[in-house]
């Protein structure tokens, strides 16, 4: 099995599954999912066969699109253990591939999420308190909101 391996600012990370996502170095990457060339459907998690039309030998891999709208979301206070809350986590629509995904949403305040805003995918780490080294290292994907830029000017 090959082991994705991550430079930069994500170094020695490993991801909580293999075969999810690709990170380049500047920090930047996406989720990879699968196609059927037959019927059009896009899958992710990638699939073994199409769930439309049961074919196993026309599916491709595809680059999913890093932004999407949130569909819905909700903020998690009880959590499975080794899991620190509250946290958010919800549906995105990425409307290019037509795939809606469940995600972790970070770098928000639960007021600032209204559904159809736009959001973009980031990594980070996985929002668990680790038992080894091993959980230390673990990375997920994530949405957020996308940063806004910044309107000050510089300090004279």
């Amino acid at each position: 099995m090959k082991t994705e391996t991550f430079c930069g600012e994500f170094e020695g990370a490993l991801p909580f599954r293999q075969g999810l996502f690709l990170i380049n170095p500047d920090g930047s990457g996406y989720l990879m999912g699968n196609r059927c060339q037959l019927c059009g459907v896009t899958f992710f998690p990638r699939r073994e066969f199409c769930i439309e039309c049961y074919q196993r030998s026309h599916l491709e891999e595809v680059k999913l699109d890093t932004t999407g709208t949130l569909y819905t979301f909700t903020t998690v206070f009880r959590a499975a253990p080794g899991f620190k809350t509250p946290y958010m986590v919800g549906y995105i629509d990425l409307e290019k591939n037509g795939v809606r995904i469940f995600a972790p949403i970070t770098d928000c305040r639960p007021e600032a999420l209204k559904i159809g805003i736009r959001m973009e995918l980031v990594f980070g780490k996985m929002n668990k308190t680790p038992k080894d080294e091993i959980d230390k290292k673990q990375l997920t994907y994530q949405f957020r909101p996308p940063r806004q830029p910044s309107n000050r000017k510089g300090f004279i």
